[in-house]
């Protein structure tokens, strides 16, 4: 008999790792999917993959940041990108991060991930038919790329996230990360090759100007000679 209960624990937790695991290539696949339908626009990227994902992980609350740099302080900053559950007073509040502020800014600067739990109160409100109420774990995850670190995404929850959920997110970050760089490029990209054409169409304007000009002047110096 306690042969046979022992067999049935082990075939219990062989299957609850089978069904974890399919959850987890599941959500990876459908995440890659939607991420490559919208590598076309980075604020659409993030807004999509952070959407489904709240949704997938029965998240409560979360923010996705993404550093740039601030072209008048030359220094790096985290740009909010996307949200869910936040208040409006947070969003206000948190739009933009320097890349050394509170542990987002730690998370960013030294690649660090962090699982919270026991949250005190009030560190993290989420706006909800329950009112404003603060999740009691979190996630931190730096989005590590090829290029290096690109943002980081947090995730506030109410129950725990359990040990599969965490390398779920660690594998879906990587993914996150690169498919940021590559939509980045191609809008850098798209950015620069609209300012080459309005470029080209200004010197095409000043040499038709120039052109004009000229037989403005041949025909004044035609109908010179004529009066001469």
């Amino acid at each position: 008999k306690l042969e046979n209960e022992q067999q049935q624990r082990r075939f219990a937790a062989e299957q609850l790792e089978q069904r974890q695991q399919v959850w987890v290539d599941s959500g990876i696949a459908m995440l890659s999917t939607l991420m490559a339908q919208n590598q076309n626009n980075l604020k659409q990227l993030c807004e999509q993959t952070l959407a489904r994902l709240t949704k997938y992980m029965r998240v409560n609350a979360a923010i996705l940041y993404v550093a740039r740099v601030d072209l008048e302080t030359h220094t790096m900053k985290l740009y909010m990108q996307a949200n869910f559950g936040l208040t409006r007073e947070q969003i206000e509040k948190y739009t933009v991060l320097d890349e050394d502020q509170g542990l987002i800014g730690a998370c960013y600067r030294d690649n660090t991930f962090q699982h919270i739990s026991n949250l005190p109160e009030g560190f993290i409100k989420i706006s909800s038919g329950l009112g404003e109420c603060t999740p009691p774990a979190l996630l931190l995850m730096p989005l590590q790329s090829t290029a290096g670190v690109v943002g980081v995404l947090e995730l506030g929850r109410f129950e725990d996230f359990q040990e599969y959920e965490v390398t779920f997110i660690k594998r879906i970050a990587v993914i996150l990360a690169n498919n940021l760089i590559h939509t980045k490029n191609n809008e850098d990209y798209l950015v620069a090759m609209s300012n080459l054409n309005e470029e080209i169409k200004h010197l095409n304007q000043q040499i038709e100007n120039q052109n004009s000009y000229r037989e403005q002047l041949e025909a004044e110096l035609e109908e010179y000679r004529r009066e001469n």
